[in-house]
Formats: C-alpha cells, structure tokens, sequence
C-alpha cells in the first residue's frame, strides 16, 4: 500500500469505531494513535508499513462485533515487543484490563537455549493458560493469525509450512469450537493452500471447470427454495453457495472425488423455531431427502453454541445438495460463535451460562497445565481440541462430553481421578465390555471398580484418547511408582544408547542433564529416569536432544575455528570476550548499537564473525538460538569510542537543534550523523550516532536532551 491507501484505511478503521462506540470510541482512537506512533518507520515482510497489521486485526474483530477493551488491545498488541513502549506505558495510559490482554497475546521474549520454533510454541502455550482466564485473548490471537495467513505469500517457504501446520493444529479447532464460522473456513482454505498447493491447485482448477454447470444447478435449486418459503408464508430468505474447498478436500480424500456431488449447499434463514421445522417438512415434500443424512442441531446444539437443521436432498436429475434451516439468530451465532454472546458487551446479564459455554477450554487448560515443557503441552492441547466430540451417559443419565474414539477408560478418569485408578471393568448399555472399546455417542457406560486394585495398567497409555486421562494415569505412575520408574527408565534409555552405539553416562553429561531439568522442570538426573520410566518424556525425545545438542556444538566451535584462523580484519574485539577469549572477529550490529555497560548477546554469523547485539534488541528473535554464543564486555576501562544510537522526538513551536548541539558540544560527545525528518503535524524524528565510551555516558546526556523545550521522548534505537 501507499501513504494515501494506508491513510485511507486508518480513516476508514477510525469511522467504524465512532459509528460502532459512539461516545465510548475514545479509548480506541487513543490506542489507535498510539499505536500509529510507536509503529511508525516499521515495515512488513511484504514492505507494507507495519500500522496495517494491527489496524486490519482491529478491523476483524470489530467484524465479531467485540467490545472496545479488545479492539484497543489489538492495536497494542505488538507494540511492547517490537517497539521501545513498556507495559507499564500501557496500564498508565489505557488500564489494567488491556494491559492483560496485551500481555496475553504479546510474543515471548526469552530467546536463550531457544530456536524460533520453540518461542512460538511458548507463547502458544503461555497464551492458551492466559485465555482460561479470560477468553478474549485468544479471539485477539485468532485474529492476528488471521491476518497473518491472509498475507503469508510474502513468508519463504519453510515458515509458511510452520506457520500454516500451526494454524491446522491449534487456532483452527480453537476457531471451530468457539463457533467462528466465517473465520474457520477462511482459516482452513489458507491453510489448505499452503499445506498442500498441488491438491489445492489441482481441486481449485477442477471447481472452476465444473462452475457453471453448478451454478445453473444452484440457481435453479435456490428459486425453488425461496418459492416454498415464500408458499409458506413464512419470513425469510435462502442463501445459496459453492461449498469451500478444503471442505470438499476432507470429503474426497475420505469417499474420493468420483463420489462427492453435494458441493452445493443453501441456507434458509427464518425468524421462529417452528418455522425451521416446517421448512423442513416442506424441503422434504419437494425433494427427496438422502437417508441418514438428517441432523437436528436445533434439539441438540453443538458444544459451540451451533444449532441449525441439516438435510442432504436430491433434485429430479439426483444430483444431492444440502441444506442447512436456521433461525436468523442462529446464523449470527453459526458465524461469530462466543463473540455474539460476549459478557463484556453491555446488556448481557447471563454470565454464568456463557462460562459454561467455554468451561471446555478451561478444563482442557487445566487438565495440561502441569507439562512443564511446551512441546508436550501444544501435543495434549492438540488431542483436546483437534477431535470430534461424542456424548455419553452416566447410570443416571448425566451427560459426559468426551473425544471421539474415547474408551471407557477415559469415561472413568473424566468422572473423577480415583474412578479411573480402581477401574477393572465396564459396562456400555448394560453390557460387559472391553476397556478398550471405542465409545459411541448416546451409550450409557457404568464403570466396575476394585479397592483393591493396585491402580492402572501401562497398557492403557496406548489405548486412551483423552490427554487428560494419559496425565492421570503417567502422574499415577511418577508418584506412587517412583523407584520402579527411574530404574525402568534408566533401563529403557540405557537399551536406546547402546542401540545406537553409545554409552549412556557418557552422553548424559551435567550439562545436558541441566539443559533437561531447565526444559522439563525436573529436578535431577534420577527424576529424568523417572519420567522416562513413567511414559512422560520418550527415549527418543532424549537421546535425539543430546545427538541434536552435540551437533550444534561440533558445527559452533567449527564456525569459531575457521574464523579464528581465517586472517581477516578484526573489529573492535579489545572491548569483548567471546567464551573467555578475546581473539575473535567481532562487530556490533547496526540494528541496535550495543556499547559498554548494555547487556549483550553474540551470535555466529555465516562470514561475518560474531555479531554484538544488545539482549534487548527485536532482531535477535527472527534469528536461530542454536548460533547463539556466551560474550561479555571486558573490564579493563580503555574499550575505546562506541557508537550509541538515539532518537529524539520533538513537537515545539521551534526547531530543537541548536538546543541538541550545544548540548553535545557542552558534554564533550562527538557527533558521527544527524538524520532529520518533520511529518505533516510538524512533530519532529531526529537520529543521532553518537561517540561515546558506555551506556552510563549515553544516559546521562539522553537525559539532558530530554529536558529541552519542545522534547517529548528521547531512547535508545
């Protein structure tokens, strides 16, 4: 986009917001403003200005017509990681409750013994035990990936296949069980394109050489339709559409193309619940109808607040297509699931009937929040969300919500913990089965114990479904089991080792054991063998980490011998000592002008030598943690001049340059360049490159700038 097209959707975003708040659209304009200055002179992968990212996430959640502390979160929502704002800033100036949300949806910033995956998949996981606090988090984080997806053609390769398999895995069922509609299926298709671009490709050109004959089909079936509504006498309307690719994708590859017809599909819209019924009688009187194929959601809604009728019909020629009757206030609900009913919104006194609508994701939060590592947890969350639901009965008919494939094993751990442990048997509709039978929605399941039961079986880890029932039954294990466990585990790992030609106590050096405790939040080389012992952590998950680990460090030191004896020029490498040596090409990055008394990180570039980065500095978060490298300032007192980079912004009636100079020139600072620009309100950015020996030096004169007449800040770049 150009200055004017950006400047068009800024005005554009700042109309909806007064048409949508009315007097309460203050609090949004301010954040917009906000985040239009701290974004400023930031850009995209796609060389767009940085300014659309939040400004487009806003626009889509005032599409679910969220309230106004979240869409103000989501133009912050970026602004403590990538810009020189603070949280603090932040609950000064819009309150503690979009401080929170921030934080919630903000990325980490911890990058040490991490790579750009693991990061992501922390904040995933920080994120998700964020939202069983307060849901608005992740509709902020849908949101945003949204977004993302909307533009990831300008990502290479390798990170769009990240990005999009993250999306499939986590946000998509997140998306589906809040009963976003719309955004789901968008979701779906982007990922189906970059997930799978020859199917993609391939279905997409095969839609579009069917298309017309099908849209004769579908507006001959819609007049149809809207003549029995109409007949009826009834309020409403029929929409009528090609169904969505990745919908048609999931149908071929389960029934093959040759048999998927039903790519059509109509919606009517009414205004009462008996209406819905007596459209359906009447679809059925004019179409034959399909059997099996009739689902009452209207009766029995779906976890995610979906109610519609559903029928798959044929026209005279039998070519099926469905459809689907709902009330219009269904359909709201279809689209924008937990938004249209937010309990922020004012006027929505039932609280506590929407808590239970998305009770599930706080017990499936709850139920994982003790894995320690997030690779482990994003796995449990995927078996929670990424599943189908089946109802079950208790004896006296409570209803138990369970994931498909489930036993009744996991029936008994979802009841209570201790009903799991002294499982030896079951029922399902009065009669004996094995525990390892898949239950069916509608079964009736009553659960035989013992008390003398010594607890469960390792057999059942390979047979449950829910992750819920894996961790009751692994924590079974690690407590009550422990001595058993850590010399099953040494066993295992030990078998592994030599399998591959290695000897355990070799490789599982202090060094790597302290790596595992920091990782998994164990406590000492025994609780490692334990935890193996217990089915927590694999062998392969071990033994892969330590091969893994010993590669990174062959191919560091190698990179550090080569550069060591290359010859080349040195930096300014008197002033830093890289592993306790002080014989290393060093620079200073340029990102973020590092100099004496900052604390630094160094990472190995490929021909470069090491680069200098402050810890603090946006850019070291897109870089690979395994490059990363121990450096530390030396301190011998004579490191030399540094340049410190700073910015000044500046909103006076007159120009604050003489100001700034007499300043420097007062302090003893030597000036390298001074870059100044003026935007169209007259608010001056100046950048300084300034020669100084440390950080304490750069203060004190950054806060005599900031006392000039007409500054508004002045920080560090």
């Amino acid at each position: 986009m150009d200055k004017k097209e950006v400047d068009q959707l800024i005005r554009d975003f700042a109309e909806q917001v007064k048409y949508t708040f009315g007097d309460k659209s203050g609090r949004v304009l301010k954040a917009l403003a906000f985040a239009i200055d701290s974004h400023k002179n930031q850009f995209r992968d796609s060389g767009d200005p940085y300014i659309i990212h939040p400004v487009c996430v806003a626009q889509i959640l005032l599409q679910l017509q969220m309230d106004e502390a979240t869409i103000s979160a989501a133009l912050l929502h970026d602004v403590v990681e990538d810009t020189p704002a603070t949280y603090k800033q932040i609950k000064e100036e819009f309150g503690p409750e979009i401080e929170s949300l921030v934080k919630g949806v903000t990325k980490i910033g911890s990058f040490k013994l991490r790579s750009s995956e693991e990061r992501e998949m922390e904040s995933l996981r920080r994120m998700l035990l964020v939202t069983a606090k307060d849901i608005r988090v992740i509709i902020i984080k849908i949101a945003d990936r949204l977004h993302n997806m909307r533009t990831l053609q300008y990502l290479s390769r390798e990170r769009q296949i990240k990005v999009a398999s993250q999306t499939m895995d986590i946000l998509v069922p997140i998306t589906e069980r809040l009963g976003i509609g719309w955004i789901k299926g968008e979701m779906e298709d982007l990922c189906f394109k970059y997930l799978y671009p020859e199917d993609y490709e391939r279905l997409y050109n095969e839609m579009e050489r069917k298309y017309e004959k099908r849209v004769l089909i579908l507006d001959k079936t819609h007049d149809i339709l809207q003549k029995i509504v109409d007949d009826l006498g009834i309020k409403g309307e029929v929409k009528s559409r090609i169904k969505r690719l990745y919908s048609i994708f999931k149908k071929e590859q389960s029934k093959g193309m040759d048999k998927i017809y039903d790519v059509i599909a109509h919606r009517i819209l009414c205004e009462d619940v008996k209406d819905c019924y007596a459209l359906l009688g009447a679809v059925h009187n004019k179409f034959r109808p399909v059997p099996k194929r009739i689902k009452d959601y209207i009766a029995s809604p779906k976890p995610n607040l979906y109610q519609s009728l559903h029928t798959t019909v044929l026209t005279e020629d039998g070519v099926p297509f469905e459809v689907q009757i709902r009330t219009y206030e269904m359909h709201k609900i279809c689209e924008y699931g937990i938004a249209a009913h937010w309990k922020y919104k004012e006027g929505i006194t039932e609280s506590n009937k929407l808590d239970e609508k998305i009770a599930w994701i706080r017990k499936a939060v709850e139920s994982e929040k003790d894995f320690k590592d997030s690779e482990s947890f994003l796995e449990a969350m995927k078996m929670d969300f990424g599943t189908n639901e089946i109802w079950v009965f208790t004896p006296k008919l409570k209803v138990v919500n369970l994931v498909e494939n489930s036993t009744p094993i996991d029936f008994a751990y979802a009841i209570h913990t201790d009903l799991g442990h002294k499982c030896i048997g079951a029922t399902v509709n009065g009669k004996m089965v094995p525990l390892n039978t898949r239950l069916e929605t509608g079964d009736v399941v009553e659960i035989i114990t013992s008390q003398v039961n010594k607890g469960p079986s390792r057999d059942w880890l390979k047979v449950v479904a829910t992750s819920s029932a894996r961790n009751k039954i692994r924590n079974y294990f690690k407590k009550e089991m422990k001595e058993e466990n850590i010399k099953l585990g040494k066993d295992m790992l030990e078998m592994e080792a030599t399998k591959r030609g290695m000897v355990l106590s070799e490789i599982l050096t202090p060094e790597v054991v302290k790596e595992f405790k920091s990782k998994y939040n164990l406590t000492d080389l025994d609780d490692v063998y334990a935890t193996v012992g217990c089915g927590g952590l694999t062998t392969n998950q071990i033994i892969n980490a330590v091969i893994s680990r010993k590669k990174q460090e062959t191919k560091r030191l190698a990179i550090l011998n080569k550069q060591n004896t290359s010859g080349q020029d040195r930096g300014v490498s008197s002033a830093i000592l890289v592993d306790g040596k002080d014989d290393f090409l060093v620079k200073f990055a340029g990102c973020c002008a590092p100099v004496p008394g900052d604390n630094i990180v160094g990472f190995v570039s490929q021909g470069k030598g090491i680069m200098i980065h402050s810890a603090n500095c946006p850019n070291i978060k897109k870089l690979d943690a395994n490059r990363f490298i121990d450096v530390k300032w030396k301190d011998n007192g004579d490191n030399g001049h540094f340049v410190g980079v700073v910015q000044i912004v500046a909103a006076g009636k007159h120009s604050v340059i003489s100001d700034i100079t007499t300043i420097l020139s007062q302090s003893k600072i030597s000036m390298q360049s001074m870059n100044l620009s003026v935007d169209p309100n007259g608010v001056e950015n100046i950048i300084l490159k300034l020669n100084v020996f440390d950080n304490n030096q750069l203060s004190v004169v950054m806060d005599k700038l900031s006392a000039i007449t007409g500054v508004v800040k002045v920080f560090r770049k």
